[in-house]
């Protein structure tokens, strides 16, 4: 194969996704082709201190205790779900538009984890997120994540 035949695509850097307030389960799972038993909702109307945001996320994962109830804690616990789980799709919906519950749904999501738009087997849905970025302070590289609209898919 010579030069020219190699076809190569811009990098594109792993996120999240957005959608549109209300919009039901069953079509996101749909558009990102995961079964309904692999979604998971969570709520971040209560998320105002990082242990109610902890116990929610130890619900909805099924984390065993005990833990460390931090977010490396959190990481670890979540990275042993993407490992045993290839499709799943979690969404974050009532999200503030400020304050704690929208910052710590941000960092709830950076804790399940990005992807890589291409993939759409791991994916984290911020339901009504307006910014096309989520803040990730503590990645010198890369400060921050993209979020991209579903009708863009």
């Amino acid at each position: 194969m010579s030069d020219d035949e190699i076809k190569f695509s811009a990098w594109v850097p792993p996120g999240f996704w957005t959608c549109a307030k209300g919009t039901p389960l069953a079509d996101l799972a749909r558009v990102f082709s995961v079964p309904p038993a692999s979604c998971i909702e969570l709520s971040a109307r209560e998320w105002h201190d990082e242990p109610r945001v902890f116990q929610d996320l130890e619900r909805a994962f099924s984390f065993d205790a005990p833990w460390g109830l931090n977010w490396h804690a959190a990481g670890d616990r979540l990275s042993d779900f993407r490992a045993t789980h290839p499709r799943y799709l979690v969404v974050i919906r009532e999200i503030p538009e400020a304050g704690d519950a929208r910052f710590l749904a941000a960092e709830a999501a950076l804790a399940i984890g990005t992807e890589y738009p291409t993939e759409r087997a791991q994916s984290v849905v911020l339901e009504g997120w307006a910014a096309d970025h989520v803040d990730v302070p503590w990645d010198k590289g890369r400060p921050t994540a993209p979020v991209r609209d579903i009708d863009d898919l």
